[in-house]
């Protein structure tokens, strides 16, 4: 046998085993695919603030029902919920209705009864409904009661995480956080540093995540004597991610850190893509990583419309993004989308 022929024949046994091989691979692939349950898109949910029936009556119940909801759904891993600012910016309904749930309502507050109906409209339009009437001691029991309630409308079967923060304990954390929903106006210095003797030693992820958000918008209202809550959230935050090392939420308040108090752009770059990693829709973790990058930079224009794609009412004058914290990076962001979608034909290369 010549060497050519008997090269041949290798040639064509081996060609055999691969093809033996590859076809048991794929048929493996196969198997396990038809065999393992199909992947589903999380459901989205936008959650409003209930609102106080009574006009011209203010209080904190509707952002400490929201607050819980969310915090909650989100726990569960089945439900990506739209974030806090993306709703407070928007006078109507969020983006995404037509394919996310969206949940509102009110309530009324006589003496220790707590009357509470909630509204949930559901991506083909019909409308679910809830209401109770309790007594505020009992104000726990009855929310766990709706979180089960807004689970079971979705459609999903998951144990109740159980996370809660009482309206006594977290009275000054709801009241920001309701001034933040309706206004532009920042927390006072003096109100984040109670703040953070309140919460200084919690574990709470979604607590410390909202105290963290109240430092850094805290010091941008007075940044000669507010500097040193940079320094102070940053520890905070170091500590907490201890604890919980894949937080999003938490990974996300560090980069703002980082960018607020003019870090390396490397720091604020590892820390927002971290956070994208365990939370790839967080708009502000887009955003600080376009920032990071230079908004002009390709991959910084491709992480920018990633935040426009997330939030694209972001410009919305009714409420500034982050109570203006980030006004001026805003500015600037637009006018790279402006281009984007209107370049200067004398600066087009041929092809």
């Amino acid at each position: 046998m010549s060497h050519s022929t008997t090269t041949t024949a290798r040639l064509t046994t081996l060609n055999i085993i691969i093809s033996k091989r590859l076809y048991l691979a794929l048929g493996l692939a196969f198997y396990l695919f038809a065999s393992s349950p199909a992947l589903v898109a999380s459901p989205g949910i936008s959650l409003i603030p209930p609102t106080n029936h009574r006009p011209g009556k203010a209080d904190t119940f509707g952002v400490q029902v929201e607050f819980f909801l969310r915090n909650n759904l989100k726990k569960t891993g089945f439900v990506d919920v739209t974030s806090f600012e993306v709703v407070r910016q928007l006078a109507g309904a969020p983006p995404h209705t037509y394919s996310r749930y969206r949940l509102d309502g009110h309530y009324q507050q006589v003496g220790r009864l707590i009357f509470l109906s909630i509204n949930l409209v559901k991506p083909d339009g019909s409308l679910g409904k809830w209401e109770q009437t309790f007594n505020r001691k009992k104000t726990l029991d009855h929310l766990e009661a709706l979180g089960h309630w807004v689970l079971k409308e979705m459609g999903l079967k998951a144990p109740w995480p159980g996370w809660s923060l009482g309206a006594v304990e977290g009275k000054l954390l709801y009241q920001l956080r309701l001034q933040r929903f309706e206004t532009d106006k920042l927390p006072r210095l003096e109100q984040a540093r109670e703040l953070f003797r309140d919460f200084g030693s919690s574990e709470s992820e979604p607590v410390i995540a909202e105290v963290a958000l109240d430092l850094l918008l805290s010091a941008q209202a007075d940044m000669e004597k507010g500097a040193s809550l940079l320094k102070r959230t940053d520890r905070y935050l170091r500590r907490a991610l201890i604890k919980h090392p894949k937080s999003g939420d938490l990974l996300t308040m560090l980069a703002l850190d980082y960018h607020l108090s003019h870090s390396y752009p490397s720091f604020v770059e590892k820390t927002s893509v971290e956070a994208l990693t365990t939370s790839p829709d967080n708009e502000l973790a887009w955003l600080l990583a376009s920032l990071s990058t230079g908004l002009s930079s390709g991959l910084g224009r491709e992480r920018l419309q990633r935040f426009v794609a997330l939030h694209p009412l972001a410009w919305n004058p009714r409420l500034k993004y982050l109570s203006g914290a980030l006004e001026q990076e805003l500015t600037k962001a637009a006018l790279v989308l402006k281009r984007l979608k209107h370049p200067d034909p004398f600066k087009l290369r041929n092809p």
